[in-house]
């Protein structure tokens, strides 16, 4: 198995240590040995620790331009092979997420939407229609993505 998953979803309202970690740790670690490599966003982010809570107005830094910002997430999408977007427990819609989703799809890559079955603020044709797979756990897509990647019959 072998292949490429960037990991999109809401940074903007989450601490560091949640929006550098948290899930995408969860899905690094279940990838794991699999010759999966896995893609964050949060990557070369450090710089944002110093802030209790992430939000648009981000700290002088080559990585907070906003120039860079869409220009990393727009080459990772590109190199990798599948996106899986979580917006579980979403608060608000994450224009950053949606903006995603739509580069993504004009770049004809497979995308794995996880979110609620009703309920979620990103219930929406232009992020439900432009997936490839809609589920509900990140368990679920886990075994997705291996299964995409996986080799042989």
């Amino acid at each position: 198995m072998a292949g490429t998953v960037y990991l999109s979803g809401p940074i903007t309202g989450l601490g560091y240590q949640e929006a550098r970690y948290g899930w995408r740790k969860e899905v690094q670690a279940a990838l794991w040995g699999e010759s999966i490599t896995v893609l964050s966003p949060m990557r070369h982010e450090a710089h944002l620790a110093e802030m209790s809570t992430i939000d648009t107005h981000y700290p002088e830094h080559f990585f907070s331009k906003a120039k860079v910002i869409v220009e990393k997430d727009r080459l990772d999408i590109k190199r990798s092979d599948i996106m899986l977007v979580n917006v579980l427990g979403a608060q608000r819609v994450s224009i950053g997420t949606v903006s995603e989703i739509a580069m993504a799809y004009e770049q004809g890559k497979q995308t794995i939407l996880v979110m609620e079955d009703s309920g979620n603020p990103h219930e929406h044709p232009f992020v439900t229609e432009l997936v490839s797979l809609r589920l509900n756990n990140l368990d679920d897509a886990v075994a997705a993505i291996k299964s995409l990647l996986s080799e042989g019959i």
